[in-house]
């Protein structure tokens, strides 16, 4: 049989009465002795760690308000039970039972890091239980945080369906009521699957649905369905359950009493040894009290060479002392020093780099001045060229002492906008020193003269004579 341990989960579940649901409560607040222990009896609880348990109650997943580690807190299940069962109808038959606590155990392979993990393993128990017992069964429900285990999560359900009206029915009698059953659906679930519907094939049906839950709702691909037991329940009912502890109770109290007696034996033997043994001692006292004094000689001589020691090393001290005076004064020295080494050198950069800035930024004011007289000489030559090639007749002055260009007839108004922009006073001076120049000279012959006069021009520079 293959082994499914770690990949499979597991559905168990239990009737619950009226005393065993307020005892479920008191367990859930951690007051009895199951969850809290009891070290004066030797019994340890479940509780490893005080965190707070995850709870569902109608529809919502929450810390329990008002939780407190101590156990004085109310869990609130007997008020959603009866919340829960308000306005349902039972049938007289039923007994003491009043619903159904099951505890659904998770793969032990699930990984659960955070809290996240934890409600979705809590929401996961109660969609299955709700699911698989016609929707509407689960009242409460808890996953217990302060355990070593963190993969079992307790829910309280009590299934309900509506029951139809038969012909002939009493008066009394009311269309859809809903009426409580613990085994209706159960009964359902193990027939769809083939199995028998009595206690054993609805274990086993439950069991099937938990394992396809967790594979098909959750998305396990590698859960495992449980194996089932040979020939046998699959849980042990409550009472022979509750026998069972009771007899291994026993045995745990009279292994226990043997051992006491035991135990009490070997006391004896050992007292029995020790009086042997003060016996023994009080022949020896009086070599001991003999040692002692002698003892005592001695110890009187150590303190007194002790003291011999002590006095030589509080001269030494005082030696050290003064030497460790003088050190700390010439370190101070020696600090003052560096320290004043230290602003020196920093004066001395800081003026460096105001130095540096300087250079830096005379070297830019010379940057901007050739790109100003590069700009200036490329609009004087672009002006003279035009000149010399007829594209500009002349240039006049008016009354009011502007100069305006005058072009011929289809030059470019952009070229000459750009000629007379930034550096018009320039372009103008040097375009009245070309028309006197050439005073009476055809555009042909201007044209021919003008590399000339543009050479002479870049010899002599920007300025005029």
């Amino acid at each position: 049989m293959a082994n499914t341990s770690g990949n499979a989960g597991s559905f168990r579940q239990e009737t619950f009465t009226r005393p065993s649901l307020r005892a479920a409560a008191r367990h859930e607040e951690r007051k009895d002795v199951t969850g809290r222990g009891d070290p004066a009896r030797g019994i340890s609880g479940r509780v490893v760690r005080p965190v707070p348990p995850l709870v569902w109650r109608a529809g919502l997943i929450e810390v329990p308000e008002g939780w407190s580690a101590d156990g004085d807190w109310d869990c609130g299940l007997e008020a959603d039970y009866e919340a829960h069962v308000a306005g349902v109808r039972r049938h007289g038959k039923v007994g003491d039972d009043l619903g159904l606590h099951a505890l659904l155990q998770f793969p032990a392979l699930l990984p659960v890091e955070n809290e996240a993990d934890e409600r979705r393993m809590l929401q996961a128990a109660v969609s299955f239980v709700d699911r698989t017992h016609g929707g509407r069964a689960v009242f409460h429900a808890r996953l217990d945080r302060d355990e070593d285990g963190r993969r079992t999560v307790d829910v309280f359900f009590v299934p309900t369906y509506e029951k139809a009206l038969r012909k002939g029915a009493k008066a009394s009698a009311v269309s859809g009521e809903r009426w409580a059953s613990l085994s209706k659906h159960q009964k359902d679930l193990a027939a769809a699957q083939g199995l028998p519907v009595d206690k054993i094939g609805r274990g086993r049906a439950l069991q099937t649905a938990w394992y396809e839950h967790l594979r098909d709702e959750m998305g396990l691909e590698w859960a495992e369905r449980g194996a089932s037991k040979n020939k046998g329940r699959d849980r042990v009912e409550p009472e022979i359950y509750k026998l069972r502890r009771e007899r291994e109770a026993a045995e745990a109290a009279q292994a226990a009493a043997e051992q006491a007696l035991a135990d009490l034996k070997a006391r004896q033997v050992e007292l029995s040894r020790r009086e042997e043994n003060v016996l023994r001692g009080e022949m020896t006292v009086r070599t001991l009290i003999s040692q002692q004094r002698y003892a005592e000689e001695r110890i009187k001589a150590d303190r007194q060479a002790l003291q011999r020691r002590e006095d030589a090393a509080a001269v030494e001290a005082f030696k050290m002392a003064d030497i460790r005076t003088e050190w700390e004064r010439k370190a101070a020295a020696s600090e003052a020093q560096h320290a004043e080494r230290l602003r020196q050198h920093r004066v001395h950069l800081e003026k460096t780099w105001r130095q540096q800035d300087e250079r830096e930024r005379a070297l830019e004011e010379r940057e901007k001045r050739v790109a100003s007289l590069e700009d200036r000489d490329r609009a004087v030559q672009a002006g003279m060229q035009a000149f010399l090639n007829g594209d500009i007749v002349k240039v006049t002055v008016n009354p009011e002492g502007e100069a305006q260009l005058w072009p011929r007839n289809g030059f470019n108004p952009e070229v000459l906008k750009k000629l007379i922009s930034e550096w018009r006073a320039e372009v103008v001076k040097w375009l009245q020193f070309l028309q006197t120049l050439f005073a009476g000279v055809e555009p042909a012959k201007r044209r021919e003269q003008a590399p000339t006069v543009i050479a002479r021009r870049q010899r002599r520079g920007m300025e005029m004579d």
